[in-house]
């Protein structure tokens, strides 16, 4: 059984690693999405992604979904 501490350190390294793309996209590209509020549900939709990849246990599934996760949300925020 996975503990809550463990749980939330977890959500708090996939919000950093969401974080970290943000920071590193926004000084190469302009936002193509400008409101914050839908900057942040596009990120907290790729963060619960690689949470659920980080937590299904199989290395071939967190291979390939993570990766396509940044992918996916630096095409739609960042032009």
């Amino acid at each position: 059984m996975v503990d809550l501490m463990s749980l939330l350190r977890d959500v708090l390294v996939c919000s950093l690693q969401v974080w970290m793309l943000n920071d590193f996209g926004k000084n190469m590209f302009p936002y193509r999405v400008e409101p914050l509020w839908k900057r942040i549900g596009v990120y907290f939709a790729a963060a619960l992604c690689i949470f659920i990849a980080n937590h299904m246990g199989t290395t071939l599934f967190n291979i390939a979904i993570i990766p396509a996760s940044y992918t996916i949300a630096a095409i739609i925020i960042f032009q």
